[in-house]
């Protein structure tokens, strides 16, 4: 995890809490663009762009609406590793050899060190994450 320092227009001046929120790189554009009250175009220089795939900040931000996106989801793959995030519950795939090669479920909230699988535990929220 990485932080992130935004400063909304409405509060420029005033102190800010800090927030943690789950967010990723490609929710800065949306965020941008909102801010700016501009559309993402379709078209650049006739070629098609691809849609956003996030959304803006605007309303996790102090004076702008405080929405939590603490229950967001957010997910990725790299080299075959897979992990995808929903509050404090992660599910993580690595293949062999720096892992098992199946899913394994962590809650964040009693382990950050991602130590105790506890798939068998919660096997019904294990395959709604992998789903996701």
């Amino acid at each position: 995890m990485s932080p992130l320092i935004i400063k909304s227009p409405a509060d420029f001046r005033a102190a800010t809490p800090s927030i943690d929120a789950p967010v990723h790189a490609m929710d800065i554009m949306p965020t941008l663009l909102d801010f700016a009250s501009l559309d993402h175009p379709a078209k650049r220089l006739a070629a098609e762009l691809l849609a956003m795939q996030d959304s803006s900040l605007r309303l996790l931000l102090p004076g702008e609406g405080g929405v939590a996106f603490n229950e967001r989801g957010l997910g990725g793959e790299l080299f075959g590793i897979r992990a995808y995030r929903r509050g404090d519950w992660k599910i993580l795939k690595l293949p062999p050899p720096y892992g098992r090669g199946k899913s394994q479920l962590y809650d964040l909230s009693k382990d950050l060190g991602e130590t105790s699988d506890v798939s068998a535990e919660s096997p019904n929220l294990r395959a709604d994450l992998v789903n996701r």
